[in-house]
């Protein structure tokens, strides 16, 4: 699921965020997810997630220069001038050992 959405901007209750890969702890499995003010953060894969795949073909947008823009496209050019840009590979971190606070 993760890699399938790798680098897509998704909704959270933490507003809109980029996927960039996927963790998992001994207790849940994680999207692991960029803001652009967060570096990065564990969100639960459990639910709470909204992928946007879904309008990538809605708010078509043709340029004159041939150029074709969508509300998806839209909102992974926001992300990146926010300050999260796309990743340049997929992250998997698994932690295998209990946190010791």
């Amino acid at each position: 699921m993760c890699l399938a959405h790798f680098n897509e901007p998704v909704l959270t209750y933490d507003g809109l965020s980029r996927l960039i890969g996927y963790g998992e702890d001994q207790h849940d499995c994680y999207l692991l997810m960029r803001t652009p003010d967060k570096e990065m953060y564990w969100h639960t894969a459990v639910g709470g997630h909204y992928f946007l795949d879904r309008i990538a073909k809605s708010g078509v947008t043709y340029a004159n220069n041939g150029e074709i823009w969508t509300d998806l496209i839209r909102l992974d050019g926001d992300l990146t001038r926010a300050g999260a840009p796309r990743a340049k590979t997929f992250t998997i971190e698994i932690e295998t050992e209990e946190k010791v606070a």
